[in-house]
């Protein structure tokens, strides 16, 4: 099994040097093709873990969201953060990943957008499915891809 996810950002603040090349020792995983102008941020491999995708839109739990529905998945993954080209919505690239896994033979399992995904829209964390795809640290962290073994989730902001 072969899990991807994905995370793409938009354009950083203005006092933020924004970098235009991948930062030193990241590449793209086989199988996976870039958005054209993205940078490869961020990204953490692992030989086998397990992953429980949200199908779902979270409910709160004694504080904390929770998927009423997910995907299990076990395997190889990669987690994987790219910089857009400025200009460039999240939407736009979301729907060109989609389109592209689509001719691989992938389908779209779940999708949401702003409020849907969860309770707020504050932050990234602030969304609930945000925060069940995305680790609490990652912020300070800066196979076989065949349709039947693969799983993969996509968040996408601003």
């Amino acid at each position: 099994m072969l899990a991807f996810v994905l995370f793409v950002a938009g354009p950083a603040l203005a006092d933020t040097t924004v970098p235009t090349q991948d930062l030193k020792g990241l590449g793209d995983p086989p199988g996976l093709s870039r958005y054209t102008g993205s940078v490869l941020l961020y990204r953490n491999d692992a030989d086998y873990d397990e992953l429980r995708l949200p199908v779902s839109r979270p409910v709160d739990k004694g504080g904390e969201p929770v998927a009423p529905k997910v995907l299990e998945a076990r395997g190889q993954r990669s987690s994987l953060q790219y910089l857009v080209p400025p200009g460039r919505s999240p939407l736009e690239v979301l729907r060109n990943y989609q389109q592209a896994y689509k001719a691989q033979g992938f389908e779209t399992v779940y999708e949401c957008a702003g409020p849907a995904c969860g309770a707020s829209e504050v932050s990234l964390h602030g969304f609930d499915l945000g925060r069940l795809l995305v680790p609490a640290n990652y912020a300070s962290a800066i196979g076989d891809n065949s349709p039947a073994a693969c799983a993969g989730g996509a968040f996408v902001g601003d």
